[in-house]
């Protein structure tokens, strides 16, 4: 719902998510898929604004909430999904 960010698909298991405010670097970038498999699709909630669904080729469709979605203390355990 924000007309300024935008989020990505990419190989490997990552999604980042820009701000076209912040030019050259992604305000998020995360690690979904462990096991490295592509992120397809992805969709943002139009009603909470905060929460973002994904698809990837191992066959998992997820939500997250973004407000969760950088990890804390150096920890690489990553986000989970709702």
């Amino acid at each position: 719902t924000e007309g300024t960010v935008l989020a990505a698909a990419e190989c490997g298991g990552y999604i980042k998510v820009y701000d076209v405010r912040c030019k050259g670097r992604a305000m998020i970038s995360r690690k979904i898929h462990k096991n490295g498999s592509d992120v397809n699709v992805l969709a943002w909630n139009r009603t909470v604004a905060n929460l973002l669904a994904t698809g990837g080729d191992d066959g998992t469709f997820c939500v997250w909430d973004l407000r969760t979605f950088q990890s804390k203390g150096g920890s690489d355990a990553g986000p989970k999904p709702l």
